[in-house]
């Protein structure tokens, strides 16, 4: 094993954490998505997608996740073309509080969840003759992110967006969760084996090293959930960590990697479940 291509910061020692497992989902999907868009204001009765149940008027849709009781609802573009349309948008603080009052007008705000950042989205054009692009903010984005039993959630499965454009109007509102219950209890892997893990990773097989580097630059212990339209029977924790692999073609590529963080049997309040550690994903 090449031990001079890596670079590690100080990894977290061993702790316990929970096991989380989804809570099962009470009522038939077709009823709580026309609940969701009757919520939302869609005038139109869902339709079955199979994983997900998408209501859609002539202003707006509605998409609700079959798996997770997810939802994420959007209206549709105007006739005005968003190069010909730049929008007032509210600032920062008028963004957060404009996106707390829509979620708890909808009952969607969670305890769990708190504002993690505010960003624009951006829209560019380049007009014939034009140098350089034109670039202006159409929408503030409001994002909120998990956290279970003092730990953070990563992951697409888990995040709040409100999207704001005109006048603080409502443009978008994703909220991606999975309702949990402590399932168990959990013996977090030692450094070593973790770093062990991460040498052995696949992706930097072909690496040499005095020719590429292979640096990681934080990492910390949180939930891991998956996309919303999938099934997740366990919330397992995992490493997250952030990294840089450098090689003569490619100078500076930035990555991340998520490792299942509990070691290979666990006891949970069901019973023993297999937890295997693998290789980065």
């Amino acid at each position: 094993m090449n031990y001079e291509l890596f670079t590690f910061p100080k990894m977290p020692a061993q702790q316990s954490v929970c096991l989380l497992r989804p809570r099962r989902i009470e009522g038939a999907a077709m009823d709580l998505a026309s609940k969701f868009a009757e919520r939302f204001g869609v005038q139109a009765r869902p339709q079955d997608m199979g994983a997900r149940m998408i209501a859609r008027d002539e202003r707006s849709s509605l998409e609700y996740f079959v798996a997770t009781g997810s939802v994420r609802y959007s209206t549709r573009p105007g006739q005005k073309s968003e190069a010909e349309y730049q929008p007032r948008l509210p600032d920062e603080k008028e963004a957060i509080d404009l996106a707390m009052k829509r979620l708890r007008e909808l009952d969607l705000m969670h305890s769990s969840a708190a504002v993690h950042s505010v960003t624009d989205l951006e829209y560019s054009f380049r007009k014939a003759g034009d140098k350089e692009e034109t670039v202006f903010p159409i929408a503030r984005q409001v994002n909120m992110r998990f956290k279970e039993a003092g730990l953070p959630c990563f992951g697409p499965g888990a995040k709040i967006q409100v999207a704001l454009g005109e006048g603080g109007n409502m443009d978008e509102l994703l909220r991606f969760w999975r309702e949990v219950d402590v399932a168990g209890e959990a013996i977090t892997l030692s450094p070593d084996h973790l770093t062990d893990i991460l040498m052995r990773d696949e992706s930097f097989a072909q690496l040499r090293a005095g020719e590429a580097s292979v640096q990681f630059h934080d990492c910390q212990v949180g939930f891991y959930a998956l996309p919303p339209r999938e099934v997740q029977g366990m919330i397992v924790p995992v490493f997250a960590l952030s990294g840089t692999v450098s090689t003569p073609a490619l100078p500076r590529y930035d990555f991340m990697r998520y490792v299942p963080a509990v070691s290979v049997e666990t006891k949970s309040r069901a019973g023993m479940t297999e937890l295997r550690a693998m290789a980065a994903y």
